[in-house]
């Protein structure tokens, strides 16, 4: 039978280093698991951090050299501001078109803030088909620079501008046929529907001109919508 008076002083004289023990184990424990907890933080945020610089999927398709095919139609609907703003002018309607080639002339800027993008030279053939107040027909070339923004996302908004020439085929009282140039400049998106293809659609304000270099030049404003397919090669 077991002397319970000198079991009780056995345990009670071996508790201290029991409890030190196991005090010893738990901040050691505390110790490993805030180790591994601040390893474990600092390793995902530079992989957040390396994920961030790495372009997207479909930001690839954008930089020095990048470059890509295009086709897009729309409508032309007069402003009537300027010389446009009167009873001729005011009802011009057309239907456009354009194809279109651009390069990359940069690499994507601006780090990681809401204006990261790039730069590219953009390439455009136009084509003019008036079927209001007269019918006429126009064709020319276009080239302008574009900025992407680069969102990471399948949606790549941009800004366009450019100027051009047109020869122009109207019949408009206020504003002479032939040689004119072209001012234009708006917003556009690309929607990726692949790696290599995106939905493309634009608004622009578009001005026509000559310059007073013929008689008649009233100008002819408009606001030109467009859809269109962009073809990128990687």
């Amino acid at each position: 039978m077991i002397n319970n008076s000198w079991y009780q002083t056995r345990i009670f004289d071996r508790w201290p280093n029991t409890y030190s023990s196991f005090v010893r184990y738990v901040i050691l424990l505390i110790i490993i698991l805030v180790t591994l907890s601040d390893f474990a933080l600092q390793n995902g945020e530079a992989v957040a951090a390396d994920a961030a610089d790495q372009p997207g999927p479909y930001e690839s398709a954008f930089g020095y050299g990048k470059q890509s095919f295009g086709i897009s139609a729309g409508h032309g609907l007069a402003l009537p501001i300027g010389g446009t703003d009167s009873p001729e002018m005011e009802d011009i309607q057309f239907v456009y078109a354009t194809p279109r080639w651009g390069i990359g002339i940069s690499d994507p800027l601006g780090g990681r803030s809401w204006y990261r993008g790039n730069f590219e030279l953009v390439l455009e053939g136009t084509f003019l088909y008036m079927f209001e107040p007269n019918p006429g027909i126009g064709g020319g070339i276009s080239p302008g620079l574009r900025y992407n923004f680069l969102t990471n996302t399948r949606f790549i908004p941009f800004f366009h501008a450019g100027v051009g020439f047109i020869a122009l085929d109207a019949d408009l009282d206020r504003q002479d046929d032939g040689l004119n140039f072209i001012v234009q400049s708006g917003v556009g998106l690309h929607c990726f529907i692949s790696q290599h293809t995106a939905l493309t659609g634009e608004w622009r304000f578009h001005h026509i001109s000559n310059a007073g270099i013929h008689g008649k030049n009233s100008g002819i404003n408009s606001s030109l919508f467009m859809l269109g397919l962009t073809l990128f090669l990687r």
